[in-house]
């Protein structure tokens, strides 16, 4: 679940969601889960589902206040420490969980009324690849260095790769971006000083 797998991420999400969905539909849920606002409220999270979109957690909220208002109705007609209002909490701890998670592994970009999730997994591989990039980027200067050349046209190209990706990128990325434009001029600088001092 904490891979950032998109796909491990959004089974075990819709996962969790259809588990709660079929406690609903058995006993002695079904009176609740028959009241209108909770079906509409159902098939929206399930279409969603159902077409490979998360729900946000403004959904998962919503639908846990509806628990909410069924678990008090379950407590005045049948008592505080029943086996009905001990499952629906639960429910209600399984869909905080859910929401959290959504909260915390995601960013959302929308695109029209869908939201899309944009998985930490993302971000990360670009990260990676930026840092790659460097990283080749300074072998190779050392390479010319070791050839006695000077490292300035590879250390320019460096500098020119970060310059145009700190345009593109955003977000977390962007650090990374930003970082290789740091390394990149001090090392044209220290070049520059050394192959042309005073």
């Amino acid at each position: 679940m904490y891979d950032c797998d998109p796909v491990n991420e959004f089974t075990y999400v819709r996962d969790r969601l259809n588990g709660i969905f079929l406690r609903l539909s058995e006993e002695p849920f079904i009176r609740l889960s028959k009241k209108r606002i909770i079906q509409r409220h159902l098939s929206d999270i399930q279409w969603m589902l159902n077409h490979n979109h998360y729900p946000t957690p403004g959904q998962v909220d919503f639908f846990i206040s509806l628990l909410r208002d069924g678990k008090f109705s379950v407590v005045r007609e049948e008592g505080r420490h029943t086996k009905s209002a001990a499952d629906i909490q639960l429910m209600i701890d399984a869909l905080k969980d859910i929401r959290d998670f959504l909260k915390l592994i995601t960013r959302y970009e929308t695109e029209g009324d869908i939201i899309r999730l944009t998985s930490c997994s993302a971000w990360k591989n670009t990260a990676l690849y930026l840092c790659l990039a460097a990283f080749f980027a300074l072998f190779i200067a050392q390479v010319v260095i070791f050839l006695g050349y000077s490292p300035l046209a590879v250390y320019f190209s460096g500098f020119a790769f970060f310059f145009i990706t700190s345009l593109v990128l955003e977000n977390e990325v962007l650090i990374f971006s930003f970082i290789g434009l740091v390394v990149f001029t001090l090392c044209i600088l220290f070049a520059w000083t050394s192959h042309y001092p005073g």
